[in-house]
């Protein structure tokens, strides 16, 4: 209880008690170089201030009479109450944002501007007027200043976080109307863009449910200037909210849950003036299989545009298909599309197919498919300061392959438990990348997990968030599941079907270096989930394919998109043999001629160890390893990088079999 002891009288060494989740944060920046010393306060005024003197208190507190009232309609005071845990949480929280709007606009003095500091409590805890104030930020239009958007209530304290960010974006909205139509002194009465505002804010009260989410809170007042102003302010108000991330595109999901909604910034295409092109390609493929690109131009310009061309680049490595289309271009090194004119909301839509190079598969040099007794290959840990009833294990409920998969629970009690690999991973390769299949179901922004990776066998460890580039993290976790500010995790559900999904992180920062890659997975002691499943971990020199395309036209200039998430990664297929009828199957080598790394693979009728060796045409051993097969396929990767470019034969030798095959080194 923090209550003085028997002997507290003779203490005589200061201290200053805070909560423990910010010890923690003390503890790890000290870690990173923080010093703190307790300083006395040099003050000339009184110890305290009541609050009661502060004007922006006082119209918080009586703001919350007003939203209070006006949602959910007359005998109805409920709807912005939080109540038993996780009921109304978005609506609780934004109830302090319109008591906090309601501090800022009574408040404005003539010559104010939008990007000006506003602190709410900067009288009561002694600060000057343009100080932070009793939120995590001063509230201003400069995204510079409070960079709010709508992602921030996973992290922020409910309610009065939460409502921070609310009241960020109505605060927008005001200075938009202000900017537009003017500035009146006069609150009551007056016609200015701000009381225009402020009656939107007012009327949108009134209109939303009980309870509302964000979303719901931003409709209304999208309703409330249909039917105050005829909809002329629309787009003003789209782009109000779309700036801190409540757009067209942005989902509230469970309103009485904040940690589950997703943020967006595009706007309705009726508020838009510009030109949108954008290019997707066939997320993955097979070696040899095609590859469809689509590219999708729409004009959002209130003019047409001519003399339109349309260029891409096709990829090394692929070839165009003729006759493939939907649009006829000029081909070349490039393909090229002449459009004499684009109509105003126009879209145009160019599709075609690409051929991949049947012997240019990405090269597999680290698999685990989790089956057997993973436990030889994988190290298992846990914080024992929490609960050690959902330890990493394998389960054959959720698997992308074979019977067995990892998992780990989401119980509703705080835990945090480690998974992996023993062996370290050589990084080589020209494209080193990282890819695993998983599913989870946890308390979305609460409980999840994420990968770090370390380079000294396990001692230190670095997050791998920013070298994700394909199905990456959905959104932060709060502080203090991990006691790690701003995290990025897999929380939530990650499809509607039991059903995993790759992953794939870049690896190229870690070229020539040992790794092991850790999962951590976190869970506070509130709601419970399914948890976290891991299966088919894989480390390959990754063969993908992308390029860019532009557009240009006599009204603008030149605009270019590539695909996302780097275009089409092309699979670690299992090669099926080579062009050597005299060479012996069931041994495999790809690619065929090789560069750096040559994948090796061979189908064994049971488990022995064998041995790889490498011999240039004159008989002379180029390099040797060990391999352990198992029964059935087996692949390995010998590097190649230092060989002269020629010929030369692969060997493999059993206990009672050889196998040879030759490639070329180019």
């Amino acid at each position: 209880t923090m209550a003085a002891g028997a002997n507290a009288t003779s203490v005589t060494i200061p201290s200053v008690f805070i909560s423990k989740s910010e010890g923690s944060r003390i503890r790890i920046a000290v870690g990173q170089g923080l010093t703190a010393s307790l300083i006395a306060p040099i003050s000339t005024g009184p110890t305290l201030r009541d609050g009661s003197l502060d004007n922006g208190i006082i119209s918080h507190e009586f703001g919350h009479g007003i939203s209070t009232r006006l949602t959910g309609g007359a005998g109805n005071s409920s709807c912005l109450s939080g109540g038993a845990t996780n009921a109304a949480e978005e609506a609780s929280g934004m109830g302090e944002g319109w008591s906090d709007f309601f501090t800022l606009v009574t408040s404005v003095n003539p010559g104010d501007t939008g990007p000006k500091k506003r602190g709410v409590g900067t009288y009561a805890i002694k600060e000057t007027i343009d100080g932070r104030g009793i939120r995590t930020y001063p509230y201003s239009t400069d995204m510079t200043i409070d960079p709010h958007t709508y992602d921030d209530i996973i992290i922020e304290g409910l309610p009065h976080g939460v409502g921070s960010v609310w009241a960020a974006m109505l605060w927008d909205m005001y200075w938009d109307f202000s900017d537009a139509y003017g500035w009146d002194p006069d609150v009551l009465h007056g016609h200015g863009g701000n009381n225009m505002a402020i009656q939107l804010v007012m009327d949108g009260l009134k209109l939303q449910p009980c309870p509302p989410g964000f979303v719901d809170a931003r409709d209304a007042i999208l309703q409330a200037d249909q039917i105050n102003f005829g909809g002329i302010n629309q787009c003003l108000i789209w782009k109000a909210f779309a700036r801190r991330g409540l757009g067209f595109d942005a989902d509230q999901g469970d309103k009485n849950s904040r940690a589950d909604g997703k943020q967006g910034f595009d706007l309705p295409t009726a508020c838009l003036d510009e030109i949108r092109f954008k290019k997707t390609m066939t997320p993955e493929v097979v070696a040899g299989q095609t590859i469809e690109v689509t590219l999708t131009l729409v004009n959002y310009k209130n003019f047409p545009l001519s003399n339109v061309f349309v260029e891409d680049g096709i990829p090394d490595g692929t070839t165009y298909v003729e006759g493939s289309a939907n649009i006829t271009p000029a081909t070349g090194n490039s393909l090229v599309w002449s459009i004499p004119n684009i109509d105003a909301d126009e879209e145009i839509v160019i599709t075609y197919l690409l051929q991949t190079d049947p012997e240019k598969n990405s090269i597999r040099m680290a698999f685990d498919d989790i089956e057997g007794d993973p436990l030889e290959r994988w190290d298992i840990y846990f914080d024992p300061s929490g609960t050690t009833s959902n330890l990493w294990q394998t389960e054959d409920v959720i698997v992308h392959s074979g019977i067995s998969a990892w998992n780990v629970g989401d119980p509703d009690t705080k835990s945090q438990h480690y998974l992996q690999n023993l062996d370290p991973y050589n990084i080589a390769g020209d494209y080193p990348v990282y890819r695993f299949y998983h599913y989870y179901n946890t308390e979305s922004g609460a409980d999840g997990g994420f990968l770090e990776i370390s380079t000294d066998g396990g001692n230190a460890w670095t997050q791998l968030a920013n070298k994700v580039f394909r199905n990456g993290y959905p959104g932060r976790l709060q502080y203090g599941t991990f006691v790690i500010p701003n995290l990025y995790a897999f929380s939530g559900k990650s499809s509607a079907e039991l059903k995993m999904s790759p992953v794939y992180i870049d690896l190229s920062e870690y070229k020539g270096q040992q790794v092991k890659v850790r999962y951590r997975f976190g869970s506070d002691d509130n709601i419970s989930g399914d948890g976290w499943y891991v299966d088919d971990v894989e480390v390959m020199d990754a063969v993908i394919y992308n390029s860019q395309a532009c557009v240009t036209s006599d009204q603008t200039s030149q605009l270019c998109a590539e695909a996302p998430e780097r275009g089409t990664i092309v699979d670690t297929q299992i090669a099926s043999g080579t062009n050597d009828s005299h060479d012996n199957s069931p041994l495999g080598l790809m690619p065929n001629p090789a560069g750096d790394l040559l994948q090796i693979v061979l189908v064994a009728d049971k488990t022995e160890d064998a041995m790889i060796h490498v011999f240039d045409l004159t008989g002379h051993l180029m390099t040797s390893k060990n391999w352990a097969m198992k029964k059935g396929t087996n692949q390995n990767v010998i590097d190649v990088s230092g060989f002269t470019s020629g010929m030369y034969v692969v060997q493999v030798s059993t206990g009672t079999s050889m196998y040879s095959k030759k490639f070329v080194k180019g």
